[in-house]
């Protein structure tokens, strides 16, 4: 049963479902009026098959950048888990913004908190950082300031959050480490390189974001007694030594065993309810994760795993194909 909750002013009462529902179409209209007005010098850039929509004040060509690598990397989730199915009342827009220029990405935040009274704190700090989002309504924005940023792409930046609003989507709030593991996948399936993790401080050698199917995480994967280290990494903040497990059990589950990490993501779906009956981020407990897990891949899943991880394909390779035998 939903729990009521009145409007101030009003007696009116609504639930806590409608009420997010109100909201998300709220700061949707709000973000477009935003963009719309000439001031903020925001253009719109939409995919081919009109899943995307962002704004940016970037230059034309980086802006078409984004836009490229968003739409490979969700092409890319298409193919292994399936194309995305959408309800009957579902618009299929997954919006965005990339901004360059701090009173454009501040204006933003404004716009946001003045629509939805209940994102006012959360504006309030997003001011501090480089960027938010939100899965009501489906929206991530990026503010690309290098003031505070030793190093960064802006294309696999926002691309990686478009997975998580996709992710999100189709299979509600998961566990935190499971949407990283599989966006950081999905951007080094795409590219061969990783650049998105979340709460990643301090510099970072450039050498480090082609490597993630070298040596140090093939030795990790081998040492493994169970998986336990992977699903229990909360992912916030970042730690490289578990978001590389974290990404290793992805592009192994995303490229070998598709369907299986589709029933997985299902199964955290449907157990949300029970693990969060007030909303929020995923609590799932290990043990929760395990038996999930465990009714989602067929048994010897860590053997299979570390026999991939020996040698594992290169980002770019595809598998060869097996020789008949003459008969």
């Amino acid at each position: 049963m939903q729990s009521p909750t009145t409007i101030l002013g009003g007696s009116e009462s609504i639930s806590i479902d409608e009420r997010v529902v109100m909201e998300s179409e709220a700061i949707t209209a709000a973000v477009k009026l935003y963009a719309a007005d000439k001031d903020t010098k925001l253009k719109l850039y939409k995919s081919k098959d009109g899943r995307v929509q962002f704004y940016s004040d970037a230059k034309s060509k980086e802006a078409k950048s984004i836009m490229k690598l968003t739409e490979a990397m969700l092409g890319k989730l298409d193919d292994t888990i399936g194309p995305v199915e959408l309800e009957e009342d579902e618009s299929g827009e997954l919006l965005g913004f990339m901004i360059k220029k701090g009173p454009a990405y501040y204006g933003l935040c404004n716009a946001v908190a003045e629509a939805a009274p209940s994102q006012r704190s959360f504006m309030s700090s997003s001011k501090n950082t480089t960027g938010f989002t939100l899965f009501a309504p489906e929206l991530t924005v990026y503010f690309h300031d290098m003031s505070v940023q030793e190093e960064a792409k802006i294309d696999h930046s926002l691309a990686h959050s478009f997975i998580h609003l996709e992710l999100e989507r189709r299979y509600g709030e998961v566990p935190l480490w499971i949407r990283e593991s599989i966006a950081t996948a999905l951007e080094d399936m795409t590219t061969g390189e990783v650049w998105g993790p979340w709460h990643r401080n301090g510099f970072v050698f450039a050498r480090s974001h082609g490597d993630w199917r070298g040596k140090q995480t093939q030795k990790q994967i081998a040492r493994l007694k169970d998986l336990e280290r992977i699903f229990t990494y909360k992912a916030n903040p970042y730690d490289d030594f578990f978001a590389h497990e974290g990404f290793a059990f992805a592009v192994y589950a995303l490229t070998q065993e598709p369907q299986a990490l589709a029933t997985m993501l299902k199964g955290m779906q449907e157990m949300y309810p029970e693990t969060n009956p007030k909303g929020g981020r995923s609590l799932m407990t290990y043990e929760q994760t395990q038996e999930i897990f465990d009714s989602s891949f067929e048994p010897g899943f860590l053997v299979r795993l570390q026999e991939w991880w020996v040698k594992p394909l290169r980002w770019n390779e595809k598998p060869k194909k097996s020789k008949k035998k003459k008969s």
